[in-house]
């Protein structure tokens, strides 16, 4: 558990030699940033430039230390300090690292396909790299949490940032590869303390965990706002709001954190789960913008997601989907277009942030 509220940032490093030529990485140290990872460190570098950090933790292996140098050196106001964690390397593939991928297939074969297709049941040298993953990346993530820094900056790898991640928000490692990462993208979590005004196992805060919003997920180069840092705050969000949200955090999500002073959304539309369309109905009398309530498609996630696109874009403001935690879970999914394997349910209070119309899940 955490007793203050954490912000961590996490950011993936820029393209490496070996992305480039498509040779296995894991956890070897032998390749650096290409000419164009250095840039795209350094358009990250200009997004996050007036964000103040406490405090950087980063990877061993070169090529994220060649990130986190470029990113800090744009920032206004760079911590004094890092922290390298060996826990925040690369996935160790062990005798996969520093083939080409048709090397891997040709001498591994039936072995390369299992790691392709189900990676979790993927062994080599006795190791099953997908599993030890997922345990070295909970062991990351509650170092950096149980710091005594606040505001933090994590700079390491695709697969291992993507565990964390996995892990923070509650999903097991059968979601490997589902919430990928991009050369030099950006992912914002922040993780809030268990409040005892809040029961400590409804869905989305089993046994008191912090609350965990994911504020924004993997924003790439290509995809990030205006240089200086800013979101940009005129695009349409969609809002996943489960229904066992208390009246004080729909209030914080949909008001502001203090309203009258920091803004709220533009709701223009409230899609709702059959089982909560009365408690939407009274939501949207509350809220200043009186925003229509419709009824939402459930056992159809793709298309209660594309319905909520849809009406954002359509309207220009925000809209919120109510339901229960799995039904949300399976839609924010959807958001990143990864699927669920049909047999998994999951709690969630976690969000993602595209580019044309923000995505945002409490």
């Amino acid at each position: 558990r955490i007793s203050s509220k954490k912000r961590v940032t996490i950011v993936r490093h820029g393209q490496s030699t070996w992305n480039k030529i498509g040779r296995i990485q894991g956890s070897s140290d032998e390749s650096v940033l290409t000419e164009k990872g250095q840039s795209q460190a350094a358009m990250t570098g200009d997004y996050l430039e007036s964000e103040t950090y406490d405090h950087v933790f980063q990877s061993p292996l070169a090529r994220a230390r060649q990130t986190a140098d470029i990113i800090l050196s744009h920032s206004k106001s760079p911590p004094s300090e890092r922290t390298i964690l060996p826990s925040l390397r690369e996935i160790d593939l062990y005798g996969f690292q520093g083939l080409m991928k048709e090397e891997g297939k040709a001498r591994y074969g039936d072995l390369y396909v299992t790691w392709k297709s189900r990676p979790t049941e993927f062994e080599l040298d006795g190791h099953k790299p997908v599993i030890e993953l997922w345990h070295r990346a909970s062991i990351a993530l509650e170092t950096i949490l149980m710091s005594d820094y606040d505001d933090i900056l994590v700079v390491a790898h695709n697969a291992v940032n993507q565990a964390m991640i996995s892990v923070a928000t509650g999903l097991p490692p059968t979601f490997f590869r589902k919430i990928p990462q991009s050369n030099a993208a950006v992912t914002v979590l922040e993780f809030q303390p268990h409040s005892p005004d809040i029961p400590g196992d409804y869905p989305g805060n089993p046994g008191g965990r912090p609350l965990v919003v994911v504020e924004s997920l993997n924003e790439s180069p290509s995809t990030l706002s205006s240089p200086g840092g800013a979101l940009d705050d005129e695009r349409p969000r969609v809002v996943l709001l489960p229904s066992q949200a208390s009246p004080e955090q729909t209030s914080k999500v949909l008001l502001g954190a203090n309203p009258g002073e920091s803004p709220g959304l533009r709701v223009s539309e409230i899609l709702a789960a059959p089982s909560v369309i009365d408690e939407a109905r009274d939501l949207a009398v509350s809220l200043p913008s009186s925003p229509q309530v419709s009824m939402l498609s459930v056992g159809n996630e793709r298309k209660a997601w594309e319905s909520a696109v849809t009406s954002a874009a359509r309207s220009s403001g925000d809209v919120v989907v109510m339901g229960d935690s799995p039904t949300l879970s399976r839609i924010f999914l959807e958001a990143m277009g990864s699927g669920l394997p049909p047999s998994e349910q999951h709690p969630s209070s976690s969000s993602g942030r595209g580019s044309g119309v923000s995505s945002d899940c409490f």
